[in-house]
């Protein structure tokens, strides 16, 4: 399993409505290529410096880097990018990894 996590920074604080619709839209799009076996986003909290959080973390899993490479080239996901880059103004960082296993603290 591969799981694909990107950092959104959008420009601009998104209003919730807005948040909603593009990532309704980016999960329709990302299962409906049937090479994503999970989708999910969440918004960032808070940032550490008082102003207003701009970005949201999205995660989707693949079965092996060969979904994940013909996922990135699909036409329907081109599109997407295509619209909301008219629509919205943001920066993306990505990183495919192995699901993490994170250590419980005492």
């Amino acid at each position: 399993m591969i799981t694909h996590t990107l950092v959104y920074r959008f420009s601009e604080p998104l209003e919730e409505e807005t948040r909603q619709r593009f990532f309704a839209e980016a999960r329709e799009v990302a299962l409906g290529t049937g090479l994503v076996r999970a989708f999910d986003h969440q918004p960032q909290l808070v940032t550490l410096d008082g102003r207003p959080p701009r970005a949201v973390i999205a995660q989707l899993a693949f079965d092996d880097v060969d979904a994940l490479r013909s996922y990135a080239g699909a036409p329907a996901v081109r599109a997407f990018i295509e619209h909301w880059k008219s629509e919205l103004s943001w920066e993306i960082d990505t990183i495919s990894h192995h699901p993490l296993r994170l250590s419980v603290g005492h």
